[in-house]
């Protein structure tokens, strides 16, 4: 199935299309909503310090953090940053967890 037009991920990769340098990225991002140490908040300022183009909010077992740091990026600017929903399922199988 083709993701839907307009799409963050279609629009990282029509912009990756177009640029003239490589597109840099974290796919795989974290916040103080589930396990990670940077609330959506800081982890949008650390990725506009890191001259990211796109970050992927994939928090454990929850999308909480992915309008609040979509809501960080239009504060401050970010323009050319794209955060692109994301999530990180937790299950277990045979009394292991796995992600």
């Amino acid at each position: 199935t083709p993701l839907p037009r307009g799409s963050p991920f279609t629009q990282l990769c029509q912009s990756a299309a177009r640029a003239n340098r490589p597109v840099a990225a974290d796919l795989h991002l974290h916040t103080t909503v589930s396990d990670g140490d940077f609330t959506p908040d800081q982890l949008v300022a650390a990725a506009k310090a890191a001259r990211l183009d796109a970050v992927a909010v994939t928090d454990h077992d929850t999308t909480a953090a992915v309008g609040p740091a979509t809501d960080a990026a239009a504060r401050v600017g970010a323009d050319r940053l794209a955060v692109i929903p994301g999530v990180e399922i937790s299950t277990r199988f045979e009394d292991r967890e796995y992600h």
